[in-house]
């Protein structure tokens, strides 16, 4: 079964990196701003409000994923399994 992710998926007042709607998921790949106080802060009420819809957040920073790709790639692939 496939399942589809939408890049850039606008839920207002937020822009998702990655969103899948049958799951309820999303993707976000961090850059270095959200090490910032400002950051910390700016996704704390992100994911809040992600969480106040249902929606499960997935998080990654770019270096992760550029230095350990497959293995963020099995954590995704296992989340997105469960439900198959």
């Amino acid at each position: 079964n496939k399942r589809k992710f939408r890049r850039q998926h606008a839920l207002a007042p937020y822009v998702l990196d990655f969103y899948c709607a049958d799951l309820k998921l999303s993707i976000e790949l961090d850059g270095g701003q959200h090490n910032t106080n400002e950051g910390k802060q700016h996704d704390k009420a992100r994911e809040a409000f992600l969480r106040s819809l249902g929606i499960e957040t997935l998080r990654f920073s770019n270096e992760e994923f550029m230095r350990h790709t497959d293995s963020v790639m099995n954590v995704i692939w296992d989340r997105t399994t469960l439900t198959l």
